[in-house]
């Protein structure tokens, strides 16, 4: 758990030429953006944190919002992102 956990909290940084091209996709919704990664970002924390201590209700509770957090940002910005990111042609 707490190394699957691991994997989302420490992805490797984003290109800065990317987050440009999200950010200018996203406009006045990038703040909103962010928060739900830092979110995301902050319960992978507690769940690994809550791993080493053994709480799988902790654990459990945390994956659950963790999963609201991928699932509300997946169905807002999803398709957004991905066009922006996508390599001019």
């Amino acid at each position: 758990v707490a190394q699957g956990a691991s994997g989302i909290a420490h992805h490797p940084a984003i290109p800065g030429q990317q987050v440009q091209r999200v950010a200018a996709e996203l406009g006045p919704e990038m703040p909103a953006f962010k928060q739900l990664d830092i979110r995301v970002h902050d319960l992978s924390l507690s769940i690994i944190s809550a791993a080493e201590a053994q709480d799988r209700e902790r654990i459990n509770a945390d994956f659950q919002q963790l999963i609201n957090g991928c699932l509300a940002c997946h169905t807002s910005y999803k398709e957004r992102v991905a066009n922006a990111l996508k390599d001019p042609k």
